[in-house]
């Protein structure tokens, strides 16, 4: 038994025929299933039943399980020895989906890049479930963005920063009883805004999932003007008198001192660390990190508390 075996292994279990499997591999249907007995009679174990259709026995389901362990730690172990090589360039795979993320990665990736400066960088921006899946896979190195809810037990974070939720909206729409300045940290203060016009972000998103816990959790039933993916966007809007935005505070913040609106538009902070949000770098704890990912890791820890990560 080799690899290779595995691999092919492995490949007639993800297919519905023989056939399938050999032409996904490039050879012959007896090719390969000459190569299936061999293993059966090496392993001491019927691995599949071929008739009325393919399909695992329980001893393939376990096979199976225990061969994608062996090829994870054969791609593990030819990473960390082709880093060991002289002269070898260090890769970084890291993604996000958040537009908050993006400006993370962005400062954090040109100060990583002032001391690693040979190291080739893949960064990718994709939908925040296309990001779980290849960390989970072992994919991607890192993601940067909102620690996620459901992800699998073998992520760990390193936290990179904390913030609260709040409410954007111009100066004109603020209500008379609200100050510009006031901290929704009750039911009866969130309701002052209650008939105000709102814009959210698109459903299914970290910041969505806060936003409707708030109004859920404030007894709230808002008459929601627009929906949309992009925070810089449901910002902007909320700047141009459309309606209340529910953002982040630091990054709405951030808008507001870049944009000189702090003397037209309002940020009400909402107080409830039950709806605050962790930006994380995450990992996957069941492949091997690299170098280039480790030194990412470290350089995240040390600036954290040290510099505004926004500018």
């Amino acid at each position: 038994m080799n690899f290779a075996n595995l691999r092919l292994f492995l490949t007639v279990a993800e297919s519905e025929t023989m056939s399938e499997a050999a032409k996904r591999l490039g050879t012959s249907q007896q090719n390969v299933s000459n190569h299936i007995s061999r293993l059966e009679d090496e392993l001491g174990a019927e691995l599949f039943v071929r008739s009325p259709v393919l399909k695992l026995t329980y001893a393939g389901s376990c096979a199976k399980e225990r061969a994608v362990q062996i090829l994870q730690m054969e791609q593990d172990m030819r990473r960390q020895l082709e880093e060991i090589g002289a002269g070898q360039t260090q890769r970084l795979r890291i993604g996000t989906s958040t537009t908050r993320g993006r400006m993370l990665l962005a400062n954090l990736l040109v100060l990583f890049h002032e001391t690693h400066p040979e190291t080739e960088l893949d960064v990718q921006l994709s939908p925040r479930e296309e990001l779980i899946q290849k960390l989970s896979e072992g994919k991607l190195d890192l993601v940067a963005g909102v620690k996620p809810e459901d992800a699998p037990a073998s992520f760990s974070y390193e936290t990179i920063e904390h913030t609260r939720l709040c409410l954007l909206l111009p100066q004109d729409m603020l209500p008379q009883d609200v100050s510009p300045n006031e901290v929704i940290d009750s039911p009866e203060k969130a309701k002052k805004l209650a008939d105000l016009k709102y814009l959210v972000h698109s459903a299914g998103s970290p910041l969505r999932m806060l936003t409707d816990r708030y109004f859920s959790k404030n007894g709230l039933e808002p008459r929601v003007m627009l929906e949309i993916n992009s925070l810089d966007l449901l910002n902007f809007f909320a700047t141009q008198g459309m309606g209340v935005a529910v953002s982040f505070e630091n990054y709405a913040r951030r808008i507001l001192a870049d944009e000189n609106l702090a003397e037209q538009v309002c940020l009400l902070p909402i107080d409830d660390p039950a709806l605050e949000s962790e930006f994380v770098i995450a990992r996957n704890e069941k492949f091997f990190l690299g170098r280039a990912a480790a030194d990412f890791i470290a350089l995240a820890r040390r600036l954290k508390e040290k510099i505004n990560l926004l500018g």
